[in-house]
């Protein structure tokens, strides 16, 4: 049997957000295509900041600040966040790092190491190249920006751990598998050899189609973390003007717990476009009880910042049958305006009502649109795809004895 040891993020119970469950996911299809997989429940509490006093909660709350943030690269904004991490995070990380270290003390213990380095303690990928010969990479974005570290320099804390916030080495890489084929080149960009970086996209359950309201009506949703870049409040000052058209039109927000500047700027939309009897904040639900709330609608707003969006979220509505209105995306497979949805310029108020009018107005076309959009998940995007893929990668990468 082939043995992996799988380091990724495993945030508490409150925390929302596809990357868990997609990692959960590969390691059921692992262990049922012969893996023995194991995977750490890590013990430190997800980064918290400490609420800004009042001018500057109150600057944290502006649609300029909003707007402003996505002027600094993301990288460099989360490497500066970092600064404001607690100490009580910072111990928690190092405490991590050390159990890691203990788990790859005995080299032949595992076949296979694979590190996936997002919203995972820094430093944690150096750490496992340095005491493991046979380590696998998994990323979305967190390696390109480790392998061009930004400040990490001034985040090092050799005291709490050698290894804490050290970045990795491009050359140090054997084998770094990427979620996206964007994420992927933006690694080569960052110095990776293009012969060791591989593009597997994350698959979903593909299960029976269920039934969609008949006949269609007005209720929308959205699905994610309160957070700018989920895109709520793209949505929310669209929908006066989509309620000229719908006046008996919804909204359902399953919002995630996020930050708390940005949960009050979405209630201040809320009240000042006289929404309030018309959005609903669900608060976060398990993840098997979407699926219902996919049946239960009649379209979905999907955002992402990231130029090849691959969101459980996205992928699991098109399963499911829900059409959904996207911003706009140049080259993605999955976001492709006329074919597996409609987009929209979500800065444009304009142009996220008329995408949702196209969607509730041209029934036939949106049928067929939804159509092939869960075909495209089916042939591509299914969790058997998925581990098919890293269990054949793996195997050529790491034979046994290797």
């Amino acid at each position: 049997m082939k043995r992996l040891l799988l380091l990724g993020p495993v945030p508490d119970r409150s925390a929302v957000g596809g990357l868990p469950l997609a990692l959960a996911n590969l390691a059921t299809e692992l262990r049922r295509l012969g893996w023995q997989v194991d995977a750490p429940v890590f013990t430190a509490p997800a980064p918290t900041i400490v609420a800004a006093p009042g001018p500057i909660a109150a600057l944290q709350r502006s649609p300029w600040f909003l707007r402003a943030r996505h002027a600094i690269p993301a990288g460099l904004r989360r490497t500066l966040s970092a600064l404001l991490w607690s100490s009580e995070v910072r111990e928690g990380m190092a405490r991590n790092l050390r159990w890691a270290e203990e788990q790859l003390a005995q080299p032949d213990r595992y076949d296979v190491v694979l590190v996936c380095p997002d919203v995972n303690v820094p430093g944690i990928l150096a750490l496992a190249l340095h005491r493991h010969p046979n380590v696998a990479v998994l990323s979305l974005f967190a390696l390109a920006e480790e392998l061009r570290p930004q400040l990490w320099t001034l985040l090092r804390r050799p005291t709490l751990h050698p290894f804490y916030f050290r970045p990795a080495r491009a050359e140090q890489i054997r084998c770094a598998i990427f979620a996206s084929e964007r994420w992927r080149r933006q690694a080569l960009a960052a110095g990776l050899a293009p012969a060791v970086a591989h593009t597997i996209y994350f698959g979903i359950p593909v299960g029976p189609q269920s039934s969609r309201p008949s006949p269609p009506g007005q209720r929308l949703l959205w699905v994610g973390r309160l957070t700018p870049e989920k895109g709520l409040h793209h949505l929310l000052l669209a929908l006066p003007a989509l309620r000229l058209d719908f006046p008996s039109l919804t909204l359902t927000a399953v919002a995630g717990e996020g930050e708390p500047a940005y949960r009050r700027h979405i209630e201040t939309i809320i009240e000042n476009q006289g929404l309030s009897g018309f959005v609903q904040l669900h608060p976060p639900v398990p993840r098997d009880a979407l699926p219902a709330l996919y049946a239960s609608h009649d379209a979905l707003f999907f955002y992402s910042v990231f130029e090849e969006p691959v969101a459980l979220v996205l992928m699991e509505a098109y399963a499911s049958g829900i059409p959904v209105v996207a911003n706009h995306v140049e080259g993605s497979e999955l976001v492709q305006d006329g074919q597996t949805c409609r987009t929209c310029q979500p800065a444009d108020p304009r142009s996220v009502a008329a995408a949702f009018q196209q969607v509730l107005q041209e029934t036939v076309a949106t049928a067929e649109l939804s159509s092939r959009a869960r075909a495209l998940v089916e042939s591509k995007y299914s969790l058997s795809a998925m581990g098919e893929a890293y269990d054949r990668l793996l195997t050529i990468e790491y034979p046994r004895n290797s």
